[in-house]
């Protein structure tokens, strides 16, 4: 299902509000959502992550990609803020995952 434009302003602003960086990836790892915080925090806007394979966007931090590895391979979800300075990533998991 995909958001309308309205829908799709609606939730970045509710993105941008949250008081922590909010990091989303796509099956291939590739950035989809980025809010204010994170563009802060990295000095990386939306637009230079988005597409990007989130490996690429962290290099100096392999250790978030082994991270949603075995959160999809164990098909339990992690919050990551206090291992990753503060951040979350959002992980889209199997439709059976449960």
């Amino acid at each position: 299902m995909e958001l309308s434009n309205e829908s799709s302003i609606d939730v970045r602003a509710s993105l941008d509000a949250l008081p922590h960086g909010f990091v989303r990836v796509d099956a291939e790892n590739r950035v989809i959502d980025w809010n204010q915080h994170m563009e802060q925090w990295t000095r990386l806007t939306r637009e230079e992550v988005c597409g990007r394979p989130i490996g690429a966007v962290f290099r100096e931090r392999p250790q978030i990609t082994k991270v949603i590895g075995a959160v999809r391979k164990w098909r339990q979800p992690q919050v990551l803020s206090q291992a990753f300075h503060r951040y979350f990533f959002q992980i889209t998991l199997p439709q059976n995952h449960i």
